[in-house]
C-alpha cells in the first residue's frame, strides 16, 4: 500500500515535500531552542515554584480560588499576597508563567518601576490591550511607535490648564444636578438621611461631564436613566472586561464565534455611529461659519468659543482642518472614544473611594470642612471657580492618598521589544512586564503602615526624599496619563460640592469593601453614606 502511494508522486514532488518538512522541523527546533534559552533566563528570576509545566502558575490560581462569586477578588488577593512576600524579602520583582510559554515579570519596587516606565524603546503595551481596539481604534491607549508619539505631541495642548479652566462651567452644571439628586434622596423621611448607594449618582455625573467636555454634547445620564449612549458605554466596558477575564475568548477566531463578540459588535456600532455623527455636525459648524465670512480657522474657532465651551473634539477638528493627513476622521473618533472610556471611569472610581475613606475619618473630614469654609465662607451655593480648586490643598492630599490605596488602574503591562536590564538581570524579548501599582503603593519602605489612610503622606515634608516612582497612580514616564490633571480637577469639584454642604458618614466597614475588576477598578459593593447638613 505504501509503495502504491509513493508511486503516485513525482520525484520532484517528493523532493520538495521532503525539503518543506525538513525546513518546518528545523524552524520548530530553532524556535524551541530560543524558547529554552528565554526560559532559562526567566527561571533565574525570583518567583514561586512552577507546579505544572503545562499550565504554569495558572494551576496555583485554580487551586487557591473557589468557584464563589468573588473568585476574582480571591485571585487578586493571592497575587498581592505572593508579591508582598517577595517585597518583604527585599525583591523588587518576581516572575510567573502564564501557561507553558508566556513569562510575566511583576514589578512592585520604585527603582525597578522607574526603569520600565521611563524606557523610550519598550513602550508597547501587552497584547491584552488589543482587545480594546474594536472600540478605541489606534488611539493613545492602544497605539505605539511613531503614531503614538505623533498623537501624543498633538494632543498635549488640548489639556493645557487654560482649556481645563474653560471646562469649569460644565462641571458646575453637572455637579449641581448631582447635588439636587442627593438632596432629593436624603429628604425622603424613609431614608434616614442615608443614600443607600452613592455610586450611580457619581458615575452618571462623571459620564455627563466627560461627554460634554469630550464631544460638546449632553447625554443627560443623570436625569435620563434610559439614555442609550450611557448604557452602551457601560456595556462595552463590561464586555471588554468579560473577554479579558475569559482566556477561552482571547483567540480572535473563537471570540468571533461567541455571543459576546456579536453583542460587542452591535454595541460598538452604535457608539461609533453616535461619535461619527457628532464629529460631522461639529465639522459642518466650523466649515459653514468659515464659508459665511467667519474668517480663517483661528478666528472662527475663537468666535465659536465665545458662544459655547470648546470641547476636546473641537481641538481635534482644528488640527484635522489644518492638516487632514496628520489626524484622520478615524483618528479623531479613536481619541474621543479613548477620552470617554478613561475619563469617566477614573474620576468616578476615585470620588467613590474617597467618600468611603473620608466618611470613616471625621477628624480628617473636619480639616476638609475648615479648608472649604476658608474658600467659600458660609456661602454653600457659590459656583465653583477654577481658582477655588487650586486652593484645595488638603482635599488634594486626601485624593492622592485615595489614589495610593485604590489606584483606578491596578497595573500596566508592557511587551519587551528590546532586552531590558533589571537589578542586573536581563529580561528577554517577548517577556510581559507588569508594574503592579497596587502593591508598589504599599511598599513600607516609602509608606509605613501602608493600609492606613493618612493624607499627610503627601505633605511637602514627607514627599521630600521619597522616590519619585513610589507613587504612580497615573503611570509615569513617556506613556503617563495625559488626562491626569482633568481627573484631579473633576474629583476635587465633585468632592468639594458634597463636603462643603454635608458631613458624611460611611456605613460600610472598610473590611467589607471589595474591588470590581475591569478596564479600571472601582468598588464592587454599595457605597452607603449618611448625610448631615452643615448649614
Amino acid at each position: 500500500m505504501y509503495c502504491i502511494l509513493i508511486s503516485t508522486f513525482s520525484p520532484l514532488t517528493l523532493i520538495l515535500s521532503s525539503v518543506g518538512i525538513f525546513m518546518l522541523i528545523t524552524h520548530i527546533w530553532q524556535r524551541y531552542r530560543r524558547f529554552r534559552k528565554i526560559a532559562k533566563q526567566i527561571d533565574q528570576l525570583p518567583g514561586p515554584k512552577v507546579s505544572s509545566n503545562l499550565f504554569g502558575h495558572l494551576s496555583l490560581v485554580w487551586k487557591s480560588a473557589s468557584h464563589s462569586a468573588n473568585y476574582l477578588q480571591q485571585i487578586f488577593n493571592l497575587l498581592v499576597g505572593i508579591t508582598k512576600i517577595y517585597q518583604q524579602e527585599g525583591e523588587g520583582f518576581m516572575r510567573l508563567w502564564v501557561g507553558p510559554t508566556q513569562p510575566v515579570v511583576i514589578i512592585f519596587n520604585a527603582e525597578c518601576a522607574e526603569g520600565i516606565l521611563t524606557s523610550n524603546s519598550n513602550i508597547d503595551k501587552s497584547r491584552e490591550y488589543d482587545f480594546a481596539i474594536p472600540w478605541l481604534g489606534l488611539g493613545l491607549f492602544t497605539s505605539t511607535g511613531d503614531k503614538w508619539r505623533l498623537h501624543r505631541k498633538m494632543l498635549t495642548p488640548a489639556f493645557h490648564f487654560r482649556i481645563l479652566e474653560s471646562f469649569i462651567p460644565i462641571i458646575q452644571k453637572q455637579q449641581a444636578i448631582m447635588m439636587k439628586l442627593i438632596k432629593e434622596r436624603i429628604s425622603d423621611p424613609k431614608s434616614n438621611s442615608i443614600v443607600d448607594d452613592i455610586k450611580p449618582l457619581i458615575t452618571n455625573c462623571a459620564l455627563d461631564i466627560i461627554c460634554e467636555t469630550a464631544m460638546g454634547v449632553s447625554i443627560d445620564a443623570q436625569t435620563d436613566l434610559t439614555s442609550k449612549y450611557s448604557k452602551s458605554v457601560r456595556k462595552v466596558l463590561d464586555l471588554f472586561t468579560q473577554r479579558l477575564l475569559s482566556p477561552w475568548l482571547w483567540n480572535e477566531f473563537f471570540f468571533g464565534l461567541s455571543p459576546t463578540a456579536r453583542e460587542q459588535r452591535e454595541t460598538i456600532k452604535f457608539l461609533h455611529d453616535f461619535t461619527n455623527t457628532v464629529i460631522q455636525r461639529k465639522r459642518k459648524e466650523i466649515v459653514d461659519r468659515m464659508a459665511n465670512g467667519g474668517g480663517d480657522l483661528a478666528t472662527t474657532m475663537n468666535e465659536i468659543g465665545t458662544k459655547r465651551v470648546l470641547a476636546f473634539l473641537d481641538s481635534l477638528l482644528t488640527q484635522n482642518l489644518r492638516d487632514p493627513q496628520s489626524l484622520t476622521d478615524e483618528d479623531i473618533r479613536s481619541e474621543v472614544d479613548t477620552f470617554m472610556s478613561a475619563g469617566q471611569d477614573t474620576s468616578s472610581a476615585t470620588v467613590q473611594f474617597a467618600l468611603q475613606l473620608i466618611g470613616h475619618h471625621p477628624e480628617l473630614q473636619e480639616k476638609i470642612h475648615e479648608e472649604l469654609d476658608t474658600i467659600y465662607g458660609d456661602d454653600a451655593d457659590r459656583e465653583i471657580q477654577f481658582e477655588d480648586l487650586r486652593q484645595m490643598k488638603y482635599l488634594e492630599k486626601c485624593i492622592k492618598e485615595t489614589l495610593r490605596i485604590f489606584p483606578p488602574v491596578l497595573f500596566i503591562a508592557r511587551n519587551i521589544r528590546e532586552e531590558f536590564q533589571i537589578k542586573g538581570q536581563t529580561l528577554p524579548i517577548g517577556t510581559t512586564v507588569m508594574v503592579l501599582f497596587y502593591q508598589l503603593h504599599r511598599d513600607p519602605k516609602w509608606f509605613p503602615n501602608p493600609e492606613k489612610f493618612d493624607p499627610e503622606r503627601f505633605s511637602f515634608e514627607q514627599m521630600n526624599g521619597r522616590h519619585a516612582f513610589s507613587y504612580t497612580p497615573f503611570s509615569a514616564g513617556p506613556r503617563n496619563c495625559i488626562g491626569q490633571r482633568f481627573a484631579m480637577q473633576t474629583a476635587k469639584a465633585l468632592l468639594s460640592s458634597i463636603l462643603r454642604k454635608y458631613r458624611i458618614e460611611s456605613m460600610v466597614p472598610m473590611e467589607k469593601v471589595e474591588l470590581a475588576f475591569g478596564s479600571t477598578v472601582g468598588p464592587k459593593n454599595k457605597i452607603t453614606l449618611k448625610f448631615e447638613p452643615r448649614f
